[in-house]
């Protein structure tokens, strides 16, 4: 990927990217890509498809030879990699599974497979992290293999034991403030999963900044919505928070569940 200036133009169109793409053009052209030092945030109620997206983000990265950090605290890695490789083979997890598959299925498969493992994606799922160990991962990352980019799916696993706090929320607000610094230091994107608290008032309406403390320390916040009656996976992509402006855009997407991935509704 070609190095960027860091005094980029006032004037520069809609269109132009400075930063890493996310795979999505109409989010690119809001944000400009994500941008070094900067921190964004994906925030939603549970199962609509946070870790899908953000799997989608990291491997749209390394397809432009982007070397991509994701720390999968909630799963094995074998988990996630079977899931980005049946999205890029749009083939259902369970039919791999049970190697109940066609040949040009399999096929397909064995082609994904081989692309993942030639681009510089690198997945860390250790079950307990410090905050001082993830920065630490990553500044050998970092050295090693100059990560551009860093996923962490989700915040709510990563461990502060050198602090006390009033309540879970101002725990990941510091959470948070950290891994902007370290954003910053390291010149390095960051993109941070959160799960928000479920309440009957956030199924019927999208969620918005006040529902989440922690997004004052973010750059970038997006939320997802889908109401509960839905059965077709009509999802709202909520830019809420932009630091390249403007904010509160809606990007429709369609959450294909069977092959864990989203597709852009719009023209």
């Amino acid at each position: 990927m070609k190095k960027q200036s860091n005094n980029q133009s006032q004037n520069k169109t809609p269109a132009e990217i400075s930063g890493i793409r996310s795979g999505f053009e109409e989010l690119d052209q809001l944000t400009g890509g994500w941008q070094k030092g900067q921190l964004t945030l994906i925030a939603s109620l549970s199962s609509l498809g946070k870790t899908s997206l953000m799997a989608m983000f990291a491997h749209s990265a390394s397809k432009e030879n982007t070397p991509t950090l994701i720390f999968n605290l909630e799963s094995p890695t074998d988990c996630l990699v079977h899931k980005m490789i049946c999205t890029e083979a749009r083939i259902e997890m369970n039919s791999s599974r049970s190697g109940q598959l066609t040949k040009e299925e399999f096929a397909s498969l064995e082609k994904q497979a081989q692309l993942l493992n030639q681009r510089p994606i690198f997945i860390d799922d250790s079950s307990s992290f410090p905050l001082q160990k993830l920065k630490t991962k990553i500044m050998r990352f970092k050295i090693k293999h100059d990560i551009q980019l860093v996923c962490i799916d989700f915040i709510q696993f990563i461990e502060v034991k050198e602090q006390s706090f009033g309540s879970r929320s101002q725990e990941l607000a510091w959470i948070t403030e950290q891994l902007k610094k370290m954003a910053s230091e390291l010149q390095i994107s960051i993109i941070a999963v959160v799960q928000l608290n479920r309440s009957h008032a956030l199924e019927r309406r999208p969620p918005c900044l006040a529902d989440l403390e922690a997004t004052k320390n973010a750059d970038t916040v997006l939320f997802l919505h889908r109401v509960p009656e839905d059965a077709q996976g009509i999802t709202q992509l909520i830019l809420a928070k932009n630091k390249a402006k403007p904010t509160n855009v809606i990007i429709p997407l369609q959450f294909i569940g069977k092959h864990t991935y989203f597709k852009s509704l719009q023209k």
